[in-house]
């Protein structure tokens, strides 16, 4: 009876996660060449940075969920049909890879995003910080630091099958390698994102009272005048 529980339960969380993957699979994939197009048909926008991001977004969110599907369509008839091991060695460890390498980039590409924002707002006279050019850089070196940032854990074997998951993943028990990755992928990015979020907002009240006081004092020189 628990086993039939246990069964169903893992059943409708395997289906629910490859409804939703195939779901934002589409949708991200629709948006994404929504704004492919208009990168390229709009050469001279002004929001070609602001979509280049978006769209970069929605790139590393795509790959994500197409990993994701690959994996619990797999996971799904581990439960299904009750296999003893679907461990197909190397593929496993390495898809495993590319799903923390996804994750990694979805992080990061939040942060360019908040620097990009950080820098029109907060530096706005330096157009150099705000080029298409420069964007398509820091995108470029995006991927390749979240693709070599994980290579140690897979390297060093930290990606181990769950035989009752039927999928690869790191080991919660393995505290190197969970402190890792959570340091590199998680906690640096999102440290980045929120500081750059909270000093662009300090600096725009900073400029909104620094107005007020001189809308404030302008009319007091006027009252005088008058």
């Amino acid at each position: 009876m628990n086993s039939s529980i246990h069964q169903l339960t893992n059943l409708i969380i395997d289906t629910s996660i490859i409804v939703m993957s195939s779901l934002t699979i589409c949708l991200s994939f629709g948006i994404f060449c929504f704004i492919l197009y208009h990168l390229i048909k709009r050469k001279h926008s002004a929001n070609r940075v602001a979509l280049l991001l978006i769209g970069n977004m929605y790139l590393t969110l795509l790959i994500f969920c197409i990993l994701l599907l690959d994996q619990y369509t797999g996971v799904i008839q581990g439960h299904l049909y009750l296999l003893i091991s679907l461990n197909d060695g190397f593929y496993c460890q390495f898809r495993a890879y590319l799903v923390l390498v996804s994750i990694c980039t979805i992080f990061y590409s939040n942060t360019l995003q908040a620097i990009y924002r950080l820098c029109r707002v907060v530096f706005y006279t330096r157009q150099s910080l705000q080029s298409f050019r420069l964007y398509q850089i820091l995108i470029l070196i995006q991927w390749i630091i979240c693709f070599l940032m994980i290579i140690p854990t897979f390297v060093l074997g930290d990606f181990k099958y769950l035989i009752d998951d039927y999928h690869c993943q790191i080991e919660y028990q393995s505290m190197r390698s969970t402190l890792l990755n959570g340091t590199l992928a998680y906690m640096i990015p999102m440290n980045t994102t929120i500081g750059c979020y909270m000093y662009t907002v300090r600096k725009m009240r900073q400029g909104n009272n620094s107005l007020i006081h001189t809308m404030t004092h302008i009319q007091q020189v006027a009252k005088k005048t008058t």
